[in-house]
């Protein structure tokens, strides 16, 4: 901790960027945080129809931040082929990749917090928000997936 809070590039510091992106959206930090851990922490929040869900890895030796959301889930049956190509040529256009976890596509972006500042936690964000906004629907449409979350307001 440093003389006026906590040090650039440490866990506490991106906390605190993370938190003051909350405020700054009129968000409620404690509704937001789904799981608070002394290693680990995360917050979510609604984007467009799915939730934008902040990780926070504290681990003193190589704090890291990530920002994940997932969209869809994979269609019931069928060659995903199809979907699976069009996923990673989107990857090649976008700034924050489509991901497969299990049956789930997400976006996610992430990056050591060393140096980290609110601009780009703000950045993360934000982006994996509007490429999650630009694919979820696409996605269903297109290949047959079924959307996670509802649409709510920004």
């Amino acid at each position: 901790m440093g003389l006026f809070g906590p040090s650039k590039g440490t866990s506490e510091s991106a906390q605190e960027l993370i938190l003051e992106f909350l405020q700054s959206r009129e968000l409620d930090a404690d509704q937001a945080l789904v799981l608070d851990e002394p290693n680990y922490s995360i917050w979510s929040v609604a984007r467009g129809s799915a939730p934008v869900c902040i990780h926070l890895d504290k681990d003193p030796e190589a704090p890291w931040i990530s920002v994940v959301c997932p969209i869809v889930t994979m269609p019931e049956e069928g060659d995903f082929s199809a979907l699976l190509r069009y996923c990673m040529e989107q990857n090649a256009q976008m700034p924050a990749p489509l991901a497969l976890e299990e049956n789930t596509i997400s976006v996610r972006a992430g990056r050591p917090v060393e140096g980290l500042d609110k601009e780009e936690v703000d950045t993360l964000i934000e982006i994996v928000g509007w490429v999650a906004d630009k694919h979820d629907n696409e996605l269903a449409d297109k290949f047959g997936c079924k959307m996670i979350g509802e649409d709510s307001e920004d």
